[in-house]
């Protein structure tokens, strides 16, 4: 048997944006907690290829826990992000519509908004809508304004979540996939290729495996197949083509394909909405790309995706097959408890995901003491292009690396990427890097940066250039050294 881990009060199973929500909440209590994720980083499936939209549940259907758990968690975006340091924009979203049908559409939604008690929710006549939006297709004839929907970054988000309760005492343990639960008394068994941990209470929050992981315990009362959703990601130069979130008037399936401010300052396009079975197809496609581009350009007809992309990528929602959320202890394992098949609103729901999950903690008997010492905020590193010259000046001065610019197009230095490389969640590979800093997120996509943040990552981390990955095991960048390299003598200049 592998060896034994410490016991833990709670033990959460997923690193995406929900289980990370559930660790950052639990810190706040006197409990022994982790956090086993199977990747090499949190945030390193769905949560890193969404929107990042923060809905406020003006569109989910009255009376589901979806629709309570965002309408709940919408106000508490700006202590949150604050606390955490990570940024938010409530640029607010106009529904658009370009039809008469779609205008009749409009009504119901807004009466569901109401219902939903999101009531700042509200019609705009065509010349209102032009006047927020001028770039709008000229077909326009009324929207809905969608005051308080707001953007952040679900990969910064769930990091920030993480590293928050890890500076609290909580521990994660990436590239740790669970093979085996085993109820035993008192608690759960829980076993990875490295050790078995044992739990009073474990928590299901594996995304697109939560299915799997109640499968081992024979639970098969939801199953989760994955819909794929693609985007377009635009150069920064067409970022002021829009103001606001600019929604279609929805599909029976999907909330539709939109156009989104991001915090960096591009736009994103997408995502569309198929349904597939592939756990691991996260390739975009010639036809995926052109519905979103074709979809996008109904509404702002100024752009051109071919042309003013940088990148294009795609993620995967859970979809469960009971057409619901599922938070709730599993009937098989009391102990286990499901934060399951929670689709693309994740982020959007997940504060009061995290508060119910809690809440059925305390009521099967864990108690939550407040932890002594609790430290509710968590730093973010100092970011030099977010800098004032005097700023930027006094950062050198304390740290020379933050004069050496090693991401020209996102202006990242070094002095960030080594501290994102000594995190309390440390970054180990390019991607990891690139989530937190962007060096390779922009316009020449890591053809200037990559190779210089691979030296810094095998000097950081002691390792040769081999052992440096783009996402993880498997995905190494350099395979061996060039012979050339070794023989080669400096030229003159």
């Amino acid at each position: 048997m592998a060896d034994m881990a410490n016991d833990y009060d709670v033990l959460v199973i997923g690193g995406g944006v929900v289980g990370a929500a559930i660790l950052w909440e639990l810190a706040k209590y006197d409990l022994r907690l982790a956090l086993l994720e199977k990747r090499s980083d949190v945030a390193d499936a769905t949560s890193k290829a969404n929107s990042g939209i923060a809905h406020t549940g003006f569109d989910s259907k009255p009376g589901t826990l979806e629709s309570a758990s965002i309408v709940a968690s919408n106000p508490r975006w700006d202590e949150i992000c604050n606390v955490l340091e990570v940024p938010l924009q409530r640029c607010g979203a106009i529904m658009v519509a370009l039809s008469d049908d779609d205008l009749h559409s409009l009504e119901g939604i807004l009466a569901e908004a109401h219902a939903n008690g999101v009531h700042d929710v509200r019609r705009l006549t065509v010349d209102e809508v032009r006047a927020l939006e001028p770039n709008l297709n000229p077909a326009t004839c009324g929207g809905l304004l969608v005051p308080r929907e707001s953007f952040t970054s679900s990969a910064l988000l769930t990091i920030a979540y993480a590293e928050s309760a890890v500076l609290n005492g909580a521990e994660v343990f990436l590239q740790h996939s669970v093979t085996a639960l085993q109820p035993v008394e008192g608690g759960m068994l829980v076993t990875t290729p490295q050790r078995t941990f044992r739990a009073r209470w474990v928590i299901n929050a594996a995304g697109l495996a939560s299915d799997a992981i109640a499968a081992l315990v024979g639970d098969d009362s939801f199953a989760i197949t994955p819909r794929k959703g693609e985007f377009f990601v635009l150069d920064k130069s067409v970022g002021p083509l829009v103001r606001h979130i600019i929604l279609p008037v929805p599909t029976p399936i999907s909330k539709g394909i939109l156009v989104a401010p991001t915090v960096e300052g591009n736009l994103i396009l997408g995502p569309t909405a198929d349904d597939i079975q592939d756990k691991t197809d996260t390739r975009t496609t010639a036809d995926g790309m052109k519905r979103v581009a074709e979809a996008t350009r109904k509404l702002v007809p100024a752009l051109d995706p071919y042309r003013t992309t940088i990148t294009q990528y795609a993620g995967l929602r859970a979809v469960c097959s009971t057409g619901h959320w599922e938070v709730h202890p599993s009937e098989r394992c009391p102990r286990l408890i499901h934060a399951a098949g929670i689709r693309s609103t994740g982020l959007s729901g997940s504060p009061e995901i995290a508060r119910r999950v809690g809440e059925m903690l305390a009521e099967g008997g864990l108690a939550l003491r407040p932890r002594p010492g609790y430290q509710p905020r968590r730093p973010a590193i100092r970011l030099i292009r977010e800098a004032t010259p005097a700023e930027a000046e006094e950062l050198c001065r304390h740290d020379p690396r933050y004069g050496h610019l090693v991401c020209r197009c996102e202006q990242v230095s070094e002095a960030e990427i080594v501290q994102a490389i000594h995190a309390p969640i440390p970054a180990t590979t390019l991607d990891g890097i690139k989530r937190r800093l962007r060096p390779g997120a922009g316009r020449c996509q890591g053809g200037f940066c990559g190779p210089r943040v691979l030296e810094i990552l095998a000097r950081e981390l002691g390792r040769d250039l081999s052992g440096i990955a783009k996402s993880g095991p498997g995905a190494e960048i350099v395979t061996q050294r060039n012979k050339a390299a070794w023989t080669s003598k400096p030229q003159d200049n």
